[in-house]
């Protein structure tokens, strides 16, 4: 399947925001869920029918006010785009955390603008990517350190706003479970 080509931004300005992005950083791969967003926030030639079909693929990017850094933090392919008369409803299943290729966010969030000059986010928050930047997905060996890298980007934009979204988060993921003496990946054993 093809490398994302569509960039879902997240920004923490109200709670239920914060509440939902972090439900996105937190939800083991294969996770499915569903995020909406007002159609005046989604580039207009997404809302056409059939401009987004199942197997599209979405990098979900973390921002916030003032707009200042981006941070790649999942990889989703829809399932399920759906519009009404305000909103566009997507039902993502949730891939690998992904990293810049190098790490730089601060150079991930200029490639981004430049691509685009003024229209990420602020003008559109659901829009077509048009820079070139590689992400690398992080799953097998590589899974935490991605997912410890996506928790220090997400801190990362918490300090560049005002009221620090984040500051307060707890972040944790549980590798195993002990049942009865004997230990099983988490994975495999309902919490």
């Amino acid at each position: 399947m093809a490398e994302g080509v569509l960039y879902l931004f997240k920004a923490a300005r109200r709670p239920a925001y914060r509440q939902e992005n972090l439900r996105l950083v937190a939800a083991e791969r294969g996770s499915v869920v569903e995020v909406a967003y007002n159609r005046m926030w989604v580039a207009p030639e997404l809302l056409a029918p059939g401009a987004l079909p199942a197997g599209t693929i979405a990098d979900i990017v973390v921002t916030d006010r003032p707009f200042s850094l981006f941070v790649p933090v999942r990889q989703a392919e829809i399932l399920e785009a759906t519009t009404d008369d305000l909103t566009l409803r997507l039902r993502l299943l949730l891939r690998s955390w992904v990293a810049v290729e190098g790490g730089d966010a601060a150079s991930f969030t200029a490639a981004v603008k430049a691509a685009a000059p003024g229209r990420f986010p602020g003008d559109k928050f659901v829009a077509p990517k048009k820079d070139t930047t590689r992400l690398v997905a992080c799953y097998d060996g590589r899974e935490d350190a991605g997912w410890r890298a996506v928790v220090d980007g997400l801190l990362a934009v918490s300090r560049a706003c005002e009221d620090e979204p984040y500051r307060e988060s707890v972040f944790f993921r549980p590798l195993a479970v002990r049942a009865a003496g004997e230990l099983h990946q988490a994975r495999t054993v309902p919490l």
